[in-house]
């Protein structure tokens, strides 16, 4: 699901609206390819990076009671931020992720 998002976002946007500050071009939909760090954190190593996304797919995409869901949402944002999947300080889907997860949710728990 996190990686659809992120394709359907940033394939909207205009090539020059594509390129962090550093210069890196986003490719929509594409996990990152390098090591990165997030001033002083640094998340896991690229080529690990699917593992995670697994990890948390297996965690979190199950039918969730009302309260739980809410905490599994607030926990797969954690996790998101935490694995830096895409490798751009202040990714727009990390801001987006908490909004698009109740929509996923609907159809988990229905």
């Amino acid at each position: 699901m996190l990686v659809k998002a992120h394709d359907l976002l940033y394939s909207r946007l205009s090539q020059d609206d594509r390129v962090s500050e550093a210069g890196l071009v986003i490719v929509p939909g594409q996990l990152r390819q390098q090591d990165v760090a997030v001033q002083r954190h640094q998340p896991p190593i690229a080529h690990a990076v699917p593992n995670f996304l697994r990890a948390a797919d297996d965690a979190y995409a199950k039918p969730w009671a009302l309260e739980s869901f809410l905490v599994a949402a607030a926990c797969q944002h954690h996790r998101m931020l935490w694995v830096h999947p895409f490798g751009f300080p202040l990714d727009a889907l990390s801001m987006l992720f908490p909004r698009l997860y109740p929509e996923a949710g609907a159809v988990v728990l229905d």
